[in-house]
């Protein structure tokens, strides 16, 4: 019970003095000997507290608080605790950091910047040293939103200028959007809001990647295939017509990596 508290006011002193700037990501070492700390004292810049809202799939309990500290301001948007927030938070932010020492041992994780030697601390209840450099930032989710629906919007005009008129091009083109719409919506909550693929330890750039194309090599995807597999096989009531599949990419997005590039 002492050590428990000890450790308590700790972490609490140290996320006191915590200052919001951004962590080195180089070179990651992960421990849970709090003494390292001291090791580091004369080069350490940086101290924080930061969870990882996927650790709490065993313990909905500890979820919900994180949740309402969310909600409340209490954590910026890599997950870590503000250096100003709310005093009448610290309360509640107190039982949050008891609840997780009682759940798991909190880790500290330390960065060394190999150019400046100099060290990062923060404490941590994920299993993951990298959570915070390889999570989308909202700025991520609204390049990716930006970019996919330019991609779209360029794409359905440009097939209204290159089939006008023509209704089955437009339904090809909406479906197209759909398409994309619904693929892109579904990798982001795969690589973002569950624990599916964090074995594959994917960076921020791979993960803004590949939501970004999904949704558009998808729409590529299937309005060939449904060309090939089944208006082929098919021909008393279709036609195969590659007008078709150039409506159904062009609505999903093939422009996308046009639109990026340029925009952002």
């Amino acid at each position: 019970m002492i050590l428990r508290v000890s450790a308590l006011l700790t972490l609490l002193f140290v996320t006191a003095q915590a200052q919001a700037i951004e962590l080195p990501c180089q070179d990651s070492l992960s421990v849970v000997d709090t003494e390292l700390a001291e090791t580091f004292a004369s080069a350490i810049q940086d101290s924080k507290m930061c969870f990882d809202p996927k650790d709490y799939k065993t313990n909905k309990a500890l979820l919900e608080d994180y949740k309402l500290l969310d909600t409340l301001g209490a954590f910026d948007e890599d997950s870590c605790l503000k250096a100003q927030r709310p005093p009448e938070l610290e309360s509640l932010i107190t039982k949050f950091i008891e609840a997780n020492l009682e759940f798991q041992k909190l880790s500290m994780v330390a960065t060394v910047d190999p150019e400046t030697n100099s060290v990062s601390v923060i404490y941590t209840n994920s299993t993951d040293a990298g959570f915070r450099q390889n999570a989308l930032t909202t700025r991520d989710t609204l390049q990716i939103a930006g970019g996919t629906i330019g991609g779209i919007v360029i794409g359905a005009v440009l097939s209204e200028r290159l089939y006008p008129g023509e209704a089955d091009k437009r339904k090809h083109w909406i479906y197209g959007a759909a398409i994309t719409g619904i693929t892109s919506g579904v990798t982001y909550f795969v690589l973002e809001k569950t624990t599916l693929l964090d074995g594959l330890n994917l960076s921020r750039q791979a993960k803004k990647n590949i939501i970004t194309y999904s949704g558009p090599l998808m729409s590529l995807i299937v309005g060939v295939a449904k060309e090939l597999l089944y208006d082929k096989r098919r021909p008393n009531n279709h036609t195969v017509d590659g007008n078709d599949a150039a409506a159904t990419a062009l609505g999903g997005g093939a422009l996308t990596p046009l639109v990026i590039n340029f925009v952002f």
